[in-house]
């Protein structure tokens, strides 16, 4: 049973500031919430995990979000606190900060619709109404964002991309972060490898800027290391998916027929590998005999 009811959480997240004050219009199905200050904030959170299309005639389309993330929506919460802490403080003299937090979806084109409204192409204003974007969290969401943001020389703060890609100053120049990239990710999980003497590994990833870069930084430090890969398996990026099930099922039997691989290391999405092991049965894990390296993003799943 869960231990959350998500229209709870929906309805906390709605009431987190007021939902007035601007004439421009989210997108299609996502939540907000808003609070008003001298410097504006804009701050994208991936909530939900996937989401829907469920009217192709409307205008907009209107969509429905699936899959709430608890730990999504606390990072949204320690971002108005962190706004609420500054206020409180002597530090600006006087002035306030404020934020419009947006749900993405997890998808890119919801985030870009949210970023129109922060760069104000929407409202007809010649400047902007915010001095910078917090988020977002996946990698390529955050790589679509910063393309669109770099137009309008506005920055960027991302609380969990680490694609190496993003570190292109000259292609992103207004894109920060407060993670390493998956560079040292990539070295970090080879010195564990080449420690324990695991010479055979399988990969899991998800399709993105993510999954596939970390996967193709592991696989180029293990090879000059010796350590082989054995296979890799690319799961679809949404759950909504349909080949998601026939992938799985090709990763299971995969895992169970590759008795000489030692590890698995998993760049896959944390709702993703739970359906893996939602999947596997004790048969398989001892045919295997496989352990498990998680990345980075099951740290903060």
């Amino acid at each position: 049973m869960k231990m959350y009811n998500s229209k709870i959480w929906f309805g906390l997240f709605a009431i987190l500031g007021s939902l007035a004050g601007r004439d421009c219009r989210p997108a299609s199905g996502s939540l907000e919430a808003m609070q008003l200050g001298d410097f504006m904030f804009g701050g994208l959170f991936p909530v939900h995990q996937s989401f829907k299309i469920v009217n192709m005639t409307s205008n907009p389309i209107e969509n429905v979000c699936e899959t709430f993330t608890v730990s999504r929506l606390i990072q949204s919460l320690a971002m108005t606190e962190a706004v609420e802490a500054i206020n409180k403080s002597p530090m600006l003299n006087g002035l306030t900060l404020g934020y419009k937090i947006m749900d993405t979806c997890s998808d890119v084109t919801t985030a870009l619709q949210h970023t129109d409204i922060f760069m104000d192409k929407n409202c007809g204003s010649t400047n902007s109404f915010f001095q910078a974007v917090i988020g977002e969290y996946h990698s390529e969401v955050s790589i679509a964002v910063a393309r669109y943001l770099t137009m309008g020389y506005m920055p960027q703060i991302s609380y969990g991309s680490t694609a190496g890609v993003l570190s292109d100053k000259k292609r992103f120049p207004t894109f920060r972060r407060t993670v390493p990239e998956d560079d040292h990710q990539a070295k970090a999980i080879t010195k564990i490898l080449k420690y324990h003497n695991w010479t055979w590994i399988g990969i899991i990833a998800t399709d993105g800027d993510y999954g596939r870069y970390a996967a193709d930084q592991l696989e180029a430090q293990a090879n000059k290391q010796n350590i082989f890969v054995s296979y890799r398996v690319v799961l679809p990026d949404f759950l909504n998916d349909e080949s998601l099930d026939s992938k799985l099922n090709e990763t299971i039997q995969k895992i169970a027929n590759t008795s000489k691989v030692q590890v698995i290391v998993s760049f896959a999405k944390s709702h993703h590998m739970s359906r893996l092991f939602d999947k596997l049965t004790p048969t398989h894990l001892d045919v295997s005999g496989s352990l498990g390296i998680a990345g980075r993003r099951h740290s903060m799943c």
